[in-house]
């Protein structure tokens, strides 16, 4: 599963819209604002902690998202 930076924000603003209009449950609009910043490319590195290639973080993002908003693994 790969997920690019822009994509990752185009989809968590509309998760955050879901979320203020009420339409997603379990998910806090905190969680996703959290998310918007950690899904842009120094961010996502320095949560893994170390340096990683476009398509390590693209992977690590994915992960990074669906554990935070509780998706499966």
């Amino acid at each position: 599963r790969l997920l690019g930076a822009d994509e990752s924000m185009s989809l968590l603003s509309r998760v955050r819209l879901g979320v203020m209009l009420q339409l997603i449950e379990g998910v806090t609009q905190t969680t996703v604002n959290e998310l918007m910043l950690l899904v842009q490319p120094a961010h996502a590195q320095r949560v893994i902690g170390r340096n990683m290639s476009q398509s390590e973080r693209r992977s690590a993002r994915a992960t990074l998202v669906r554990e935070r908003l509780g998706g499966a693994s």
